[in-house]
């Protein structure tokens, strides 16, 4: 692959995860953006000798070279997106940051990737998506899971009609990080993740993952939230005042909800972030006229397909003779990021989620909101 230059919005988890996709692809990492100007600088030190920069280089000299051997560091997003040297955008940010770091850099002509959910407002998701079509500027959200070998495998053989007319789909998200009010995240508070945390945060992946593999809309959400942990208590490493606080939790723990799709199919699923033992319990089964298909990340590389009469068959897929979740994911996010490289660069339309995605399961989200509240069925139009 031709080599790109990213600038990564947001060196977190998610923003190192990415920056390692990248340099896997031979791409080079130019320029990163954090709030704090000496943080910015330390982070690009940090990232260059990661990189295998060479360790004889000023500081300073090395970072105007460009590229990994002199990663830039802004605390100015127009700075950021002046430079010459940044060809596309991460966008690795809080939630609620997402908008306007996207927007700016959709007005500059650059072509971003934004971790999900896109936003927290479906008003604003809309503008994103009409704005990158107007301009024909390349988009992708981070939607690992359709990246997946098995569920390609699946993808294909739903496309080619092996399992017959689709009539249910169900299955879930449950994490256990956050099970003790001692467990703290900044997405629990709505100020920073938005008014939803488990069904934006992992919820939203599961719903991307049933739309691309059915081809199919979500069209009505009934939704029941539940926040098991009203109070929390937030650490002092995350607090400025450098002591522990208790804090008034506004987002939920666990969501379900009834789903009808565009095509006729229902679909139900459940996501928890207080589920004992579960680290990343994605599932989803689907039913069709001929067949049925089942797939769990736990055990990735299997796809297991029932037929009447008979027991189900397993389909192995995958990196190795016992490849681990933690593979899968990283290959994952390898091959998403190569998928939006390769539109960059080619023009040719990969697998990956874009914004016009992203703004359909934004919509799904606050559909599910508001059916928590109202207890009643939301259309989403």
């Amino acid at each position: 692959m031709k080599t790109l230059r990213a600038g990564i919005v947001g060196v977190g988890r998610i923003g190192r995860v990415q920056i390692q996709a990248i340099r896997s692809l031979g791409c080079e990492v130019s320029a990163i953006l954090s709030r704090d100007q000496d943080r910015a600088e330390a982070l690009a030190d940090e990232l260059r000798v990661e990189g295998g920069a060479k360790l004889g280089v000023e500081r300073g000299a090395a970072r105007s070279a460009g590229c990994d051997g002199g990663i830039r560091a802004y605390s100015d997003l127009e700075a950021f997106l002046a430079d010459p040297d940044v060809d596309v955008v991460h966008v690795c940010t809080p939630n609620l940051q997402h908008y306007a770091v996207a927007r700016a850099c959709l007005l500059a002509g650059r072509p971003v990737l934004c971790e999900k959910p896109l936003t927290a407002d479906p008003r604003q998701s809309a503008e994103l998506a009409a704005l990158a079509a107007e301009r024909g500027i390349p988009t992708a959200v981070n939607f690992v899971y359709r990246h997946y070998p098995t569920l390609a495998r699946l993808k294909a053989m739903l496309d080619a009609g092996d399992l017959g007319a689709v009539y249910a789909v169900r299955g879930g998200f449950l994490q256990g990080q956050m099970l003790s009010e001692l467990d703290w995240d900044w997405r629990v508070d709505s100020a920073l993740g938005g008014p939803s945390r488990a069904m934006a945060d992992i919820g939203s992946h599961w719903c991307d993952l049933v739309r691309w593999l059915l081809g199919q809309e979500i069209t009505e959400v009934c939704a029941d939230f539940a926040t098991f942990l009203p109070e929390r208590t937030i650490p002092a490493m995350a607090n400025p005042a450098c002591k522990p606080r208790r804090f008034k939790v506004d987002t939920e723990d666990y969501a379900s909800a009834l789903l009808r799709f565009s095509g006729g199919t229902r679909g139900s699923f459940s996501v928890s972030q207080t589920t004992a033992g579960a680290k990343s319990g994605v599932t989803i089964e689907i039913d069709g006229a001929r067949a049925s298909a089942r797939w769990e990340r736990e055990r990735a590389d299997i796809l297991q397909v029932g037929r009447r009469a008979s027991p189900p068959e397993e389909y192995r897929q995958g990196y190795g003779m016992s490849p681990d979740w933690e593979t899968f994911r990283t290959e994952a996010q390898r091959n998403l990021v190569a998928s939006f490289y390769a539109q960059i660069l080619e023009g040719r339309r990969g697998s990956h989620a874009d914004f016009a995605d992203g703004h359909a399961n934004v919509k799904i989200v606050d559909a599910a909101l508001a059916s928590s509240k109202t207890r009643a069925w939301i259309h989403i139009d």
